[in-house]
């Protein structure tokens, strides 16, 4: 057998294959080579970066006030963090508006 390829994918599950050739052909009512002369089998060579995803924005909470200078919030929580290298969530869970 030949060595193994590389692994079709950088990270996540890819594919290598390998090979191999007849060296000598079949002879005198000798037994021929039996197949497969290629194999594949799955690889993995790292976990794929996961950047963050965010979940939608909640509604904005009521006023503070009823009248002149209040203020409203509204949160979003993580639907995915970041893992494996990839983007973390930043801490912008909040926002305020006035």
């Amino acid at each position: 057998w030949t060595e193994w390829t590389m692994c079709s994918a950088s990270c996540g599950t890819g594919q290598k294959h390998r090979s191999r050739k007849v060296k000598t052909q079949k002879q005198h009512d000798g037994k021929s080579c039996d197949p497969p002369a290629n194999q594949s089998t799955t690889c993995i060579v790292k976990s794929c970066p996961i950047d963050c995803m965010w979940n939608e924005w909640e509604e904005w909470s009521n006023c503070t006030a009823t009248c002149g200078g209040g203020t409203h919030l509204r949160h979003r929580r993580p639907l995915q963090e970041g893992q494996h290298g990839g983007k973390m969530c930043s801490d912008d869970t909040n926002q305020s508006g006035s």
